[in-house]
């Protein structure tokens, strides 16, 4: 495998020999060692590669790709959240419609459990939700229906969070 660099970057890798004459024909350089993708940005200094971005644009690039993963689990964990409860909402509708639950009881659980609901279906704060079903108990929504959303909570956040690296957050921030 032949490394060829145009303006101190790696520019491209080929055992190909057609391949390795059009990029000296590009102006490209040949060097001895292959680029292992291992730096953010790449700079070839004569005889290695070597990390051409400043610690301070590492930490701001580490903020940044934190930041993209948390929200893409947020959006997992609202649409997670609308999915499970599109099916606890049709449970309660066959309930209704079997005669094991009127409107009355209906709308007296949603508007206990309202508060869990606002913040895990629209924002997916799961662990919010967890806490706030665990303050409003089973008195008013049954045991039955307060044993499943609590299983669904917590197994939820068992399989789906993760600390998030907070020690290289706090890294990153330190160094500005």
């Amino acid at each position: 495998m032949r490394q060829f660099i145009k303006n101190n970057r790696p520019y491209a890798q080929t055992s190909r020999e057609d391949f390795a004459q059009k990029y000296l024909d590009e102006s490209c350089l040949e060097v001895p060692v292959l680029y292992n993708g291992s730096f953010i940005d790449p700079i070839w200094n004569g005889t290695a590669f070597v990390e051409g971005t400043t610690p301070e644009e590492i930490s701001e690039q580490q903020i940044i790709n934190l930041k993209q993963k948390e929200t893409d689990l947020y959006i997992k964990r609202i649409q997670d959240a609308q999915r499970i409860w599109a099916g606890l909402s049709a449970e309660f509708r066959i309930a209704k419609q079997v005669g094991q639950m009127d409107d009355a009881t209906e709308n007296i659980i949603l508007a206990e459990l309202k508060p869990v609901l606002d913040i895990v279906v629209t924002f997916g704060q799961w662990k919010t939700g967890y806490q706030l079903l665990l303050g409003i108990g089973s008195s008013v929504i049954g045991q039955d229906l307060y044993n499943k959303l609590h299983d669904i909570l917590l197994n939820y956040i068992q399989e789906n969070y993760e600390e998030m690296e907070v020690s290289e957050l706090k890294q990153s921030i330190n160094k500005k």
